[in-house]
């Protein structure tokens, strides 16, 4: 009873959370559904040929399995056309069974399809089958969606969703079986108009099912986020599977596809291994062009707005000393009002401004806006020192350093900050120096030991450990903290990007991190899981002294 709960909506919804569709590719999952239909059909025609009896049960296994993956190969089509305003990921095992109910259904029903003759209690047994094989397919293809939103189904939509589909596919039987019947042998026409009546039966369980799903939550963006690219990859792997089943079964190269599939899926494992080391190659690349292009930009933007916040803070600085002169003199004829040394004329025109302007309101506000310009010129001056950290091109100043001895400093440095809560468990077992620039170094240590205070709530350990491979000084930095959601630990480095309240960050820290880390040849990385803590990697490559004269 808890799962009919969970499945379905319990009234009505006040708010669901909004998506939409791309129509070209909503046309894309329907043409999928119908090619792999028509496949499917062709299969079962060829099946009634079939003189011995493992050509018949390979033959019917590529059918199921070629209705099966048109049903999968539809859904995951018809999830790429739809976008919804939070994150959403696939879990893999669930998307990969869900294909199994359709293929199951396809293949006991491939067996009634080919009878001598269908009767109509057959015929609806199969469409009950085929529809129940589609429906079961599309709602766990639903469950293995992963995101912060809840899923629930209208009872109405999803019972409609089932009867489209086997109504469909009922009408879809009758008129090949009418075919069949007519023409009495296997012909394009009987399976082009049988894949378009199943793709029909399958495309409309899918959209009436979809609109019967009801996303519930808060939506993560303003806009639709397009999915993963891995549901696109999966549904080309379909459409190839059925064009090299059809080419197949057009020459009966049974033997060849077995071996070709072999052979497949080891270049496929290749691509794979090559497409994921590309990937990771191209969004280093990205990363640092377009942290060099905004460090280019941030230079520029930081000389035009540092002179005239400078007039600005200096304007402001005068202000208030004004402000206070004038809150001085006021005081001081209230004092003498008070003290009776106003003639009557004097007193009256006080009391007349002081009605007008509200001077008591005055007072009061005139300190709480110049306290806020005041800091809000801070923070923009803070933003400046930022971006001028950030955007900073000089690689001279480096020397020969022992790190440990800079991280020493800047825990003594942040001694103050840290917590009574917080404990230090400090290892330095390297003992080699490496050349840099003291002072940026020094100030990554700082960003990422203030990033894992910050992360933790009230109590928790930091650990900071030094250690040497061949060629490289290593030092990792780890929090016991909340840990990082897997959806943002890619956007970290971004430059302005934060998770924090407004007013408590610029965005800027491990943007800079990375620049600097990045501008002496080295790496960072970081592993996160929420409720585990983090922990950031840093590596840096080792000059000679020799070698930092050239830089």
């Amino acid at each position: 009873m808890d799962f009919i709960f969970n499945f379905f909506v319990d009234g009505a919804i006040s708010s669901p959370i909004a998506y939409e569709y791309s129509p070209s590719l909503v046309a894309a999952s329907v043409v999928t559904a119908m090619v792999g239909s028509a496949l499917a059909l062709y299969l079962t025609q060829v099946l009634r040929l079939a003189d011995t009896r493992l050509t018949y049960m390979l033959v019917r296994l590529c059918g199921a399995i070629a209705f099966g993956g048109s049903v999968w190969s539809m859904h995951f089509f018809g999830m790429l056309a739809f976008s919804l305003c939070v994150n959403v990921t696939y879990d893999p095992w669930i998307t990969l069974m869900s294909g199994l109910p359709a293929i199951i259904a396809a293949w006991i029903a491939i067996g009634w399809i080919t009878k001598p003759r269908l009767s109509t209690l057959g015929l609806l047994y199969t469409s009950i089958l085929i529809g129940g094989g589609i429906g079961f397919m599309h709602y766990m293809g639903m469950m293995a969606m992963q995101m912060t939103a809840l899923l629930r189904f209208d009872p109405f939509g999803f019972a409609l969703s089932i009867f489209a589909a086997v109504s469909l596919s009922a009408c879809s039987l009758w008129t090949i079986n009418k075919l069949h019947t007519t023409f009495g042998e296997c012909r394009w026409e009987m399976c082009a108009v049988g894949g378009i009546g199943f793709g029909l039966a399958i495309s409309a369980m899918h959209y009436i099912g979809m609109s019967a799903a009801r996303f519930i939550g808060t939506p993560e963006t303003a806009t639709p986020i397009p999915p993963d690219d891995k549901i696109y990859l999966s549904s080309v792997v379909i459409l190839g599977l059925f064009g090299l089943l059809g080419n197949v079964f057009s020459g009966g190269l049974i033997t060849t596809v077995r071996r070709g599939l072999v052979l497949l899926n080891q270049q496929n494992t290749e691509l794979e291994d090559n497409h994921k080391m590309l990937k990771q190659q191209q969004a280093i690349m990205l990363k640092n062009e377009k942290l060099a292009t905004l460090g280019t930009l941030s230079a520029g933007i930081a000389h035009e707005i540092n002179n005239p916040l400078a007039y600005v803070s200096g304007n402001l600085s005068s202000l208030k000393e004004y402000v206070d002169s004038l809150r001085y003199f006021v005081n001081m004829i209230k004092g003498w009002r008070s003290a009776g040394l106003l003639t009557p004329d004097q007193e009256a025109e006080f009391e007349r401004l002081s009605q007008e302007t509200d001077l008591a309101f005055l007072e009061d506000d005139v300190g709480v806006l110049l306290a806020d310009t005041i800091d809000g010129s801070n923070r923009i001056t803070e933003i400046v020192k930022n971006l001028k950290s950030f955007s900073r091109t000089d690689k001279t100043d480096r020397q020969l350093t022992n790190l440990n001895t800079g991280l020493k400093s800047t825990l003594r440095l942040l001694n103050s900050k840290l917590d009574a809560g917080i404990s230090i468990d400090l290892k330095l077992h390297s003992k080699r120096s490496i050349v840099c620039n003291p002072n940026e170094i020094n100030q990554v240590f700082l960003n990422l030991i203030l990033n894992a205070r910050q992360a933790i709530d009230k109590q928790g350990t930091i650990r900071i450990e030094t250690y040497d491979t061949s060629d490289e000084f290593g030092v990792r930095i780890a929090d016991t903290g909340n840990g990082i959601p897997a959806e943002i630990i890619e956007r970290i480095f971004d430059p302005f990007y934060t998770t924090k309240p407004p007013g408590e960050g610029t965005g800027m820290g491990l943007a800079i991190v990375y620049g600097i880390i990045g501008d002496h040849g080295g790496t960072v990385s970081v592993k996160s899981k929420p409720g585990t803590g983090t922990t950031f990697d840093i590596r840096l490559p080792y000059y000679t002294a020799e070698d930092s004269c050239q830089l």
